[in-house]
């Protein structure tokens, strides 16, 4: 979405990025499957505590810093975050 020229371009990346939007779904999922079960509880809530806590926080951050940097930089930011996340992960 940080390269797109025109409205249309815009919407057209944000439908694509919905498309994934189902990932807490999937991760119950995983969380299900991996975690032991007498460890299934805390673990469950750990993953609906991330969640929760993602989506109340990062509205906020991420209005914050578009003020200041423009939309633009912000979903650029996001993306080298999000590549330097995957690429740090242990496994």
């Amino acid at each position: 979405m940080a390269f797109s020229i025109n409205v249309i371009q815009l919407v057209g990346f944000r439908i694509i990025q919905s498309l994934f939007g189902g990932l807490s779904t999937i991760l119950f999922v995983v969380v299900g499957i991996v975690a032991p079960k007498n460890r299934l509880r805390e673990e469950l809530g750990y993953q609906i505590a991330g969640s929760t806590i993602g989506n109340l926080v990062s509205p906020g951050i991420g209005g914050a810093i578009a003020s200041f940097l423009g939309y633009r930089m912000t979903i650029l930011m996001q993306g080298v975050i999000f590549v330097a996340l995957y690429r740090a992960r242990p496994y």
